[in-house]
């Protein structure tokens, strides 16, 4: 199942501008990997990438039924 995780931009604080959507995904085995992400370049990275897991941890459970 691919998965589009949107950050939005209004619901992140300005910060670093040099955000990589890649360097966001969390890649611990069994959490589902986002198809592609988008952020808004001024987003603080620290908040992007929270934002970014719990959207994986979601859509984990919601693809498999676990939480881990």
């Amino acid at each position: 199942m691919r998965v589009v995780v949107l950050v939005v931009a209004a619901l992140l604080l300005a910060g670093c501008g040099s955000t990589r959507p890649e360097a966001l995904v969390d890649h611990t085995q069994g959490l589902v990997r986002p198809g592609s992400i988008h952020v808004e370049s001024s987003a603080d990275h620290d908040r992007a990438e929270r934002v970014v897991h719990t959207a994986q941890e979601l859509y984990t459970f919601w693809d498999t039924g676990r939480t881990r």
